[in-house]
């Protein structure tokens, strides 16, 4: 199992609090290492009419107040020369969230996937470190502008205010 940020596990618990909100029943596949191999951190499970709709998500978490950009991981440990969740994940979506704005962004994970790296020129290559565990870990990603990615990709945006309580957002609480 790996570990996740402190902004990742408050990211998936907000998230899943919204999905079985929304008559969605939710596992937390990250704590299963096969699963979490593959990225995947949620699976939704929806019925719709008479079919069951099972949803593979991969869940970032950013503690950032006012950035215009998503970060894309590309790759994960700079050190050892791992790729990133955004290269290597294999999930129907990506649900990036805010988590000091409760803002969730559902991004169509292929479809995404596919338009970066169609534009990948077009976008600033950053480095940040990340606590995991008890390390730091550095790790690199592209800045990919909120809105551009919305107006080429279908991203849909949803404001979990509602749904999560102000105790419930500061870091370290869960």
């Amino acid at each position: 199992m790996s570990e996740k940020t402190e902004v990742d596990k408050i990211a998936i618990e907000h998230i899943k609090i919204y999905l079985e909100a929304n008559d969605q029943v939710v596992a937390e596949s990250w704590k299963n290492k096969a699963f979490d191999e593959k990225g995947l951190d949620l699976l939704s499970v929806r019925m719709n009419e008479s079919n069951l709709k099972i949803t593979t998500i991969s869940v970032t978490g950013d503690e950032s107040k006012k950035t215009k950009d998503f970060y894309l991981e590309m790759i994960k440990d700079k050190e050892r020369k791992t790729k990133g969740c955004f290269l290597t994940s294999e999930v129907s979506y990506l649900f990036y969230y805010f988590i000091e704005s409760k803002e969730l962004y559902t991004i169509p994970f292929t479809e995404a996937k596919e338009w970066v790296r169609k534009n990948r020129d077009k976008f600033e290559l950053k480095d940040v470190q990340k606590k995991k565990g008890g390390e730091f870990i550095e790790s690199q990603g592209l800045l990919v502008p909120k809105k551009m990615l919305s107006e080429n990709v279908n991203v849909k945006k949803f404001n979990l205010d509602y749904y999560i309580s102000e105790k419930q957002t500061k870091l370290g609480l869960l």
